[in-house]
């Protein structure tokens, strides 16, 4: 018997793939304007990760020391566990 969590992401996975099919036919029309706005959104995104980055460093920084000398003191006492 299957995990619910295995048919959720099944469904999901086919969910996906159905919505991504094309079709044959996409009577659509896209405004001149949409381009400029996905590229408003990229750079909007580029430079909000880099403020996300910025207001975190400190806590990153600080994971980042804690995981490199957890790392040095495992490679310094083999013995240890």
């Amino acid at each position: 018997m299957r995990s619910l969590g295995r048919r959720l992401a099944i469904f999901t996975s086919l969910l996906v793939v159905m919505c991504l099919m094309p079709l044959r036919h996409a009577h659509a029309y896209v405004d001149p304007g949409s381009g400029s706005y996905i590229l408003q959104l990229l750079v909007a995104a580029f430079f909000g990760a880099l403020f996300a980055l910025r207001v975190f460093w400190a806590r990153i920084k600080g994971l980042w020391n804690r995981m490199a000398s957890a790392s040095f003191r495992h490679k310094q006492d083999p013995g240890r566990q």
